[in-house]
């Protein structure tokens, strides 16, 4: 499906990820530092800011999960891992280069190599997993497509259970992995793709779903927060934050539901916007621009115990994302366009020796 045809409700709903995750960053990568015992608005705050990161990955591939899930048109997939391959290269090397040209780094061959290679690094956890799971999608459809309804719904309580309950309560992955749980959001939203979710439920209650459970997951943090402050008190974690956590979740979900059945006309604005958002995510945490950002250009620490950093930090989110969604749109009308234009032109000659190679593999190896 081409993006200029998407649904523009489920586009505005990745929008609002990639805030969330440029938020979150503002917090984590932000360099601040709070005593024990402390206790004010902006600490809170901080925590607030810290909720929404993996809410907004997990939103992320849900959407993946919902487009991707029906996709079995060859050359679209690869297309698609070419694009994403060319989008990462690009901005992994541009970025680099760009440091080492304005003094900031000297140059290494080896920081070279891995920035021309970028889904060999660790520095890009989400990207070189998101590939992974780019490759893996037309495997994964053949596998959840020919699931029975009843055994597919067995398999996401299971992996629910395992791979979000117990690690948020337990704080232990029971041998799950950043991967393994793409895959299953990639799979829970397959299902609802495949064949809906609670039919009878409104898209009004679903958004008031995400606000109850918004506002459970914040009153929790907070009193959790007010306890473990507190030496004479013994020491209660939950997993809010994590990857897997059950919180994190659940508003994901309900979200995801609550957009996906909101009627709303096509808005190009909005799409163009929303195709920019993994351009947004690359730019602004690349492991370069993160001190660069964070650190000397807005100097988040600075405003760690006033309560300005509340409106500093939404200012500061909304400044990075929109600057970071205009580069990428210059990026794709001059560089993708050109690379793009090429990849199509090849792309039957690009498949037929793919198909080739793997063949020979396959007689080599089996």
């Amino acid at each position: 499906m081409a993006r200029s045809n998407r649904n523009s409700a489920i586009e505005l709903l990745r929008i609002i990820a990639m805030f969330m995750i440029v938020f979150h960053h503002f917090a984590l990568h932000g360099g601040f530092n709070w005593d024990r015992g402390t206790l004010s608005i902006p600490f809170f705050w901080y925590h607030f800011m810290f909720l929404w990161g993996k809410i907004g990955i997990a939103i992320f591939i849900l959407i993946s999960g919902y487009y991707l899930i029906k996709d079995d048109d060859l050359s679209h997939t690869i297309l698609k891992i070419l694009k994403f391959w060319g989008q990462l290269f690009f901005y992994s090397l541009t970025i680099y280069l760009l440091f080492v040209l304005g003094g900031k780094i000297s140059f290494n061959l080896k920081t070279f190599l891995r920035s021309c290679l970028p889904i060999t690094s660790s520095a890009w956890g989400f990207a070189s997993n998101y590939f992974m799971l780019l490759l893996l999608h037309p495997f994964l459809n053949k596998m959840f497509l020919n699931l029975k309804q009843k055994s597919y719904q067995i398999l996401l309580i299971i992996f629910t259970v395992l791979w979000s309950i117990i690690p948020t309560f337990i704080e232990f992955e029971f041998c799950s992995s950043y991967l393994l749980w793409l895959i299953y959001l990639y799979g829970l939203a397959g299902y609802v793709r495949l064949y809906g979710f609670k039919p009878h439920t409104s898209t009004k209650s679903f958004f008031l779903y995400s606000l109850g459970a918004i506002i459970v997951t914040v009153f929790l943090d907070g009193i959790l927060i007010v306890v473990n402050q507190n030496p004479a008190w013994p020491n209660i974690t939950l997993n809010f934050y994590g990857l897997q956590s059950i919180f994190a979740l659940i508003i994901a979900f309900t979200l995801f539901i609550s957009f996906s059945r909101l009627k709303m006309s096509y808005k190009k604005g909005i799409n163009l916007i929303g195709s920019t958002t993994f351009g947004i995510y690359l730019i602004h945490d690349n492991e370069l621009m993160r001190n660069f950002l964070w650190f000397d250009v807005f100097k988040n620490n600075t405003f760690q115990n006033t309560l300005w950093l509340i409106p500093y930090s939404i200012l500061v989110t909304l400044l990075v994302f929109c600057f970071c969604a205009l580069i990428d749109f210059i990026r794709q009308k001059t560089v993708e366009k050109g690379y793009l234009a090429l990849v199509k032109r090849y792309l039957t000659k690009i498949i037929k020796t793919a198909d080739q190679v793997i063949m020979r593999l396959t007689k080599i190896i089996f």
